[in-house]
């Protein structure tokens, strides 16, 4: 007995000589875009835009933190000295310094205090599971 060898099976569908599949291999992210401790990372960012704040903002922020800055003025300065800008009391106190310095010295003061993101993660859970508690509290008679 002979033993034949087996012919390949008919391929389904044209067959082009030299054809290779077009498939691209997948590319994952680069180490620098894994790395979470990157150039990016030692460089921190403005948190805020304290240019952009309200003015309202920045002097409760001043009073809140008793800041030892004037306040900002209301109106800006060409309009406070016309005729009707001398009965305000933007003009009557004449220590008060432009929105952009007021904006400044929050900033500089915001961005030197460092948190502890350990106490400030308790704080947040202790003051959300006492919030029900204390309001009960003020309706018991």
């Amino acid at each position: 007995m002979v033993a034949r060898a087996k012919e390949p099976t008919a391929t389904r569908g044209p067959k082009r000589a030299g054809a290779t599949p077009d498939v691209q291999p997948q590319q994952g992210p680069t180490n620098a875009q894994l790395d979470p401790n990157g150039p990016e990372a030692d460089q921190p960012g403005d948190p805020l835009d304290f240019d952009t704040l309200p003015l309202s903002a920045l002097r409760k922020y001043r009073t809140a933190h008793r800041l030892q800055v004037p306040s900002a003025l209301s109106w800006p300065g060409y309009m406070v000295h016309g005729g009707i800008g001398k009965k305000t009391s933007s003009y009557k106190a004449s220590t008060r310094v432009p929105k952009e310095e007021l904006a400044a010295a929050v900033k500089k003061h915001f961005l030197n205090h460092n948190v502890r993101e350990s106490d400030a993660i308790v704080d947040f859970i202790y003051s959300i599971k006492k919030q029900d508690e204390e309001f009960k509290l003020q309706f018991n008679p």
